[in-house]
């Protein structure tokens, strides 16, 4: 009888010695955590609202307004930043004036620049200090709108989220609804 349980104890150390020496075997490393959907906070610039669709007239628009970048054929390219806006909305059916003081009282005001929205016009001025429209352009969207510099420039995308055009943002109006 003593041999019998000798024989089990020493089968049952072997099979826990043979357990400790087969390899493990791990789990692989779970995938980081996705976050979770929204706007995203990038340091120094304000958080957006995640767009709703972008209507087919926007993104017309906004196609309409980026074929002007790099163009330098003078029959072509706009004289300047109303007559860029006044183009570009010309060719998607939508009849603007001229003069940048009727475009500014066109369509529905919108309330701050976190509200815009992809074929807004958007007005600044050329100083700081002053609130008088001296620059229009589209908005694009994720704080980038396109707008003419001056001839020798052209048609240029630029940030509404930085320093420069912070300070000079003065009022956009959506024409598009």
């Amino acid at each position: 009888m003593k041999r019998r349980v000798l024989a089990a104890f020493r089968l049952s150390v072997l099979a826990a010695a043979a357990g400790c020496a087969a390899p493990r075997q791990t789990k692989p490393p779970s995938p980081p955590p996705v976050p979770p959907p929204g706007p995203i906070a990038i340091p120094g610039r304000p958080v957006r609202p995640p767009m709703a669709a972008v209507p087919p007239a926007a993104q017309s628009l906004v196609r309409s307004a980026k074929a002007y970048i790099g163009m330098r054929e003078p029959k072509d390219a706009p004289t300047d930043g109303p007559d860029f806006v006044r183009r570009v909305f010309a060719q998607n059916g939508i009849p603007l004036p001229r003069k940048t003081e009727e475009l500014s009282l066109l369509g529905q005001r919108v309330a701050s620049a976190e509200e815009l929205r992809s074929g807004d016009v958007v007005f600044l001025s050329e100083s700081p200090s002053s609130r008088m429209i001296d620059r229009v352009g589209i908005y694009l969207s994720d704080g980038v709108f396109i707008h003419f510099v001056n001839p020798s420039v052209g048609v240029v995308e630029e940030s509404l989220d930085t320093e420069f055009y912070r300070r000079r943002y003065l009022t956009a109006r959506r024409i598009i609804p």
